[in-house]
């Protein structure tokens, strides 16, 4: 459900005709769709794209690192401290791609392995998975 009483504290946008959105910076548009997600309902962990929100994550700490580095009054330390935000987001979207490459090649491996199997006798199949089951339950994975 929309949280109305958030809703009721926001200021119509716009009176008659919504602006087209073509026309917004790129700083506005996140700021337009931060303020949306604000008014949505909290969905589950299940629901959340952790991809897409690392990314916008990482689109917010650049904005903001932009707004530093050209601000005359900001000290030192606070841009570096920007800087290394930036830093930390990125190696962590990195260490995103390289998991799912590392996923889906390890997908690849298991759809070979078992298209090899299918080739095997029954008995021969049937001997495998009771060993595979096994050996999974002494690691503690369940098959």
């Amino acid at each position: 459900m929309i949280d109305q009483a958030k809703l009721a504290q926001e200021t119509p946008l716009f009176e008659h005709q919504a602006p087209s959105l073509s026309n917004l910076s790129e700083k506005e548009l996140r700021k337009l769709r931060s303020d949306i997600d604000v008014l949505l309902p909290r969905g589950g962990l299940d629901g959340l794209n952790l991809e897409q929100e690392l990314v916008d994550q990482y689109h917010a700490v650049k904005g903001l690192q932009a707004e530093v580095l050209t601000d005359p009054d900001c000290p030192a330390n606070q841009r570096a401290q920007c800087a290394g935000q930036v830093a930390a987001t990125l190696q962590k979207l990195i260490d995103l791609q390289v998991d799912m490459q590392r996923d889906e090649r390890l997908k690849k491996i298991e759809r070979a392995l078992l298209d090899a199997i299918a080739t095997l006798p029954e008995s021969v199949k049937d001997e495998f998975f009771a060993e595979y089951e096994k050996l999974a339950e002494a690691q503690g994975a369940t098959v």
